[in-house]
């Protein structure tokens, strides 16, 4: 009776091997998908910030043409006037400015009084 318990036991067991070693090659097969996809999404998120990066670099490549060209043009006098760039005021616009409330009547303004006049002194040198 041993016998027979050992030899169904090691049958059981070897079957048992080979669903564990299938489920296995299975996990490691979709394990080896998922990093291929996450390589490929990788890949293309570098794509992506090396095309940014490009598209950043002819940017202020062009922005620096176009300031040495507008400069060479300013210097040599030659500037029409669409070329010419404009210039914006620090000062904010009338609209902008807060209202200050109407006065009912504005005061009547005092004159200033007259300053003396003062005695000439010439100017003394400065000691250092």
């Amino acid at each position: 009776m041993t016998k027979l318990n050992l030899k169904d036991a090691t049958k059981e067991l070897a079957q048992n091997t080979a669903t564990i070693l299938t489920e296995a090659s299975a996990a490691r097969k979709s394990a080896e998908d998922l990093v291929a996809r996450l390589r490929a999404i990788e890949k293309g998120f570098e794509r992506q910030n090396e095309e940014a990066e490009a598209a950043r670099r002819r940017e202020e490549q062009l922005k620096a043409r176009s300031t040495q060209s507008r400069a060479y043009i300013a210097e040599s006098g030659f500037v029409s006037n669409d070329e010419e760039p404009t210039v914006v005021s620090a000062a904010p616009a009338p609209a902008e400015r807060p209202e200050q409330p109407a006065q009912a009547e504005p005061a009547p303004a005092a004159p200033a009084p007259e300053p003396a006049p003062a005695a000439e002194k010439p100017a003394a040198p400065a000691e250092e």
